[in-house]
This record gives structure tokens, C-alpha cells and sequence, in this order.
């Protein structure tokens, strides 16, 4: 009986994992799409923060890089809330 427990667990746990997992990248991709498609430079500041917040649990690397594209597009257009 004790094995079924641990089975059902792991397999609960891991069902959730992967669930979350692929959240994550769904909204990482929605994120995306919003950029690509804003007229206003303020929308892209604001989804690059967004993106950099998303990617700080799993890609440091991808994070930075997002957010190093919103303060280069933020001080361009003079978004200092962006910053």
C-alpha cells in the first residue's frame, strides 16, 4: 500500500510540474505576441519587463536580455516609469 501512495504522489507532483511548466510558456509566448504587435513603445517596455519577470526562475540570461531591451527602448522614448 505504501508504493501506491508513492506513486500516486509522484505522479500527482509531477503532473503539476509539468502543468506549470508549460504555463510558463504559453504566457512567455503570449508576452511575445503582444510586443510584436504594439504600436506604442511604452506597451513593448512594459511586456519586455513582463518577460524579464517570467524568464528570472528559469533563464537568468533570458531575463537580463529582456530587460535590457526595456531600458534601452524605455530611455529612448523618455518612459521614465518604464525604468
Amino acid at each position: 500500500m505504501n508504493i501506491f501512495k508513492f506513486l500516486l504522489t509522484f505522479s500527482l507532483f509531477s503532473f503539476f510540474l509539468l502543468n506549470e511548466s508549460l504555463a510558463q510558456v504559453s504566457k512567455a509566448d503570449s508576452l511575445l505576441e503582444t510586443i510584436k504587435s504594439a504600436s506604442d513603445d511604452s506597451v513593448k517596455v512594459t511586456g519586455y519587463v513582463d518577460l524579464g519577470l517570467e524568464y528570472l526562475g528559469s533563464d537568468i540570461n533570458v531575463a537580463l536580455n529582456y530587460f535590457d531591451q526595456a531600458i534601452e527602448l524605455a530611455k529612448e522614448i523618455g518612459f521614465k516609469s518604464g525604468l
